[in-house]
């Protein structure tokens, strides 16, 4: 598998504010937490108690239980980017 290129990957975290996909301050749903040490920011989230943190792609990781590239391909279509799976690439930078 091709790697995905990093303005892609820009492309879709400024398309998709992880704000957008978690929506949350609250009780850390990753290590089941009481107290609202679970922050998100406009371009991460952060457990002031366990430590876990990430952008965007790790949430729907942790979240999903999907690996980095399966994480990739459901931002990109939430974010109304078309991609090519196999390729990494968006489908309108593809030659016919």
């Amino acid at each position: 598998m091709a790697k995905i290129p990093d303005a892609i990957l820009a492309e879709i975290r400024a398309a998709l504010p992880i704000a957008s996909v978690i929506g949350f301050k609250a009780a850390c749903p990753i290590h089941g937490g009481r107290s609202m040490a679970f922050h998100v920011y406009p371009d991460h989230f952060h457990c002031y108690s366990c430590g876990a943190h990430g952008d965007v792609f790790r949430w729907v990781m942790t979240a999903e239980g999907c690996d980095f590239r399966q994480a990739v391909l459901r931002c990109a279509a939430d974010a109304g980017i078309a991609m090519d799976g196999d390729a990494g690439e968006r489908r309108s930078a593809l030659k016919p």
